[in-house]
């Protein structure tokens, strides 16, 4: 029988050291059919039993996580997107947390989030987890659909603690991941847009709503270049405060 098969089986059923012992003890110190024994026995097999988590998945957990928290914190996360070949500043980093349903970047990631998602995926080790990280990149390219969700999930995760608005340096530092000048994605947009655009925030407010994150990738997507701008544009829509007087503000500039 080995610890870490104990230090598993207590970690998932949140039983003692001793019923632990028994279990596996019985099963022959497999884990699977010990844990399957553990919840027939204990809580009756009409409940919905816990997903057993391969002991490589957990072992990659483990690695990275933060031993106080029990959870994958700033640094491990760091650690851990590198070692998937990845950057944090990598656009795709974002695809990852939304994967693992992380709503705080603050908070961490859970145990649970960690291993339950990556299982969901079939993923249990780093070559797994590169290959998927991969085609999320891809998807991000070919795909408008999973661009919007993961742009529009972004707000909430970069979020800090007790705000409701992005400060607008972090804004425009997403901005720049998901519209940079070196690349396109799924959702295409024409430099000078994006540059005006920055210029403008950064001298006319100090915050970004969440109404003004989301409706400016209807805005850009819709007008992606000042001449279907010029051409479209009317202010009698539904647009936010902030990307009207934008607009106003590229007519006194003479760019529509």
């Amino acid at each position: 029988m080995r610890k870490q098969d104990i230090s598993e089986f207590i970690a998932l059923t949140q039983c003692t050291k001793e019923i632990a012992r028994k279990y596996l003890s019985r099963n022959n110190g497999a884990l699977d059919y010990a844990l399957n024994d553990y919840y027939d026995s204990e809580t009756g097999s009409f409940v919905i039993k816990q997903k057993v988590y391969p002991s490589e998945l957990i072992a990659v957990f483990e690695n990275y996580r933060d031993r106080e928290s029990d959870k994958i914190l700033a640094d491990g996360l760091i650690t851990y997107i590198g070692d998937l070949g990845y950057q944090l500043e990598d656009i795709t980093t974002l695809c990852l947390t939304d994967l693992l349903q992380c709503s705080s970047l603050e908070e961490g990631i859970t145990r649970d989030q960690f291993l339950s998602n990556w299982l969901d995926h079939e993923c249990k080790n780093l070559r797994h987890m590169k290959a998927m990280m991969d085609r999320m990149k891809d998807k991000l390219q070919d795909d408008a659909a999973y661009f919007n969700s993961i742009y529009i999930s972004t707000f909430e995760l970069t979020l800090e603690e007790n705000q409701k608005q992005l400060d607008v340096d972090t804004a425009v530092s997403y901005w720049q991941l998901f519209f940079p000048d070196t690349k396109q994605y799924a959702i295409k947009v024409d430099k000078t847009r994006m540059d005006s655009w920055y210029r403008f925030v950064n001298t006319n407010t100090s915050k970004i709503s969440k109404d003004v994150w989301q409706m400016f990738l209807m805005f850009i997507t819709k007008f992606p270049d000042n001449e279907s701008l010029r051409q479209n544009y009317n202010e009698l829509d539904a647009w936010p405060l902030l990307i009207d007087e934008y607009y106003e503000y590229l007519e006194d500039i003479g760019q529509v």
